[in-house]
């Protein structure tokens, strides 16, 4: 009987065959062609090789020590099975095998006591409620926690235009600020800003922005006060 013949493409290892259409051997995989004498060349090459005599050492190495063994801990991947091997205080990694992300959830028994425990005083609409030195409750709140006998060094600034106030089209809009520092500084700039636009910058009391050229609209104006080293504080937006 006579020997089959059958080539492998040397690039992706897929079978090949002979396309008559270009006389040549081509592999539908990845679509390389080859010349007939380059495979046989290529086969001849192969044939002459001699097989890797490889011998793995399976020998054992060194054993564990007592103080290594105590703080290892090994776990299953669920994904694929594979071993993942880790310290004691390891509670999230990847598996090595599969790349899946793995957490220890025997290292997130127990409990841990918190430093502080903020409870909670106030509700979300007294939360964002706005108080008489141009803070919110919350601001207020917090910044009290630092030091509950001493009041918040940011500065204070409220805007003078009404929220909800209305303008005629295109005319000229005066937006006023009152700021004061609570640093024993001063105020340094306040910023007025047209939704997140920066729409004018003033350094010295009474702190104003000129607006022009409004189109007929909902705007929502703040302004923000910086003291002299550099802490800000956000005034509540008006809407006009």
């Amino acid at each position: 009987m006579a020997a089959i013949q059958e080539y492998k493409c040397p690039c992706c290892g897929g079978a090949i065959a002979f396309d008559s259409r270009i006389q040549k051997m081509k592999c539908p995989f990845c679509d390389t062609e080859f010349e007939m004498e380059t495979l046989k060349s290529y086969d001849d090459e192969l044939k002459s090789q001699q097989a890797d005599h490889m011998r793995w050492d399976v020998s054992a190495g060194n054993e564990w020590q007592e103080d290594e063994k105590s703080s290892l801990r090994s776990y299953v991947c669920n994904s694929c099975g594979g071993e993942i091997a880790c310290e004691e205080n390891t509670a999230a990694a990847s598996c090595p095998f599969c790349g899946n992300p793995v957490v220890m959830m025997g290292q997130l028994s127990g409990m841990l006591k918190p430093d502080y425990v903020i409870p909670f005083q106030l509700d979300k609409n007294d939360a964002k409620a706005i108080a008489s030195n141009g803070r919110s409750n919350v601001e207020n709140y917090f910044n009290g926690i630092v030091d509950p006998t001493k009041e918040a060094d940011n500065p204070t600034i409220k805007l003078t235009v009404p929220n909800n106030s209305q303008f005629t089209e295109g005319s000229t809009i005066i937006i006023g600020a009152e700021a004061s520092a609570n640093n024993g500084g001063n105020i340094d700039k306040v910023e007025f800003y047209n939704g997140s636009e920066l729409i004018g910058t003033s350094n010295t009391a009474p702190y104003q922005c000129e607006v022009t050229g409004l189109k007929d609209g909902t705007y929502y104006i703040s302004a923000r006060a910086y003291d002299n080293t550099g802490t800000a504080t956000q005034a509540t937006a008006s809407q006009i």
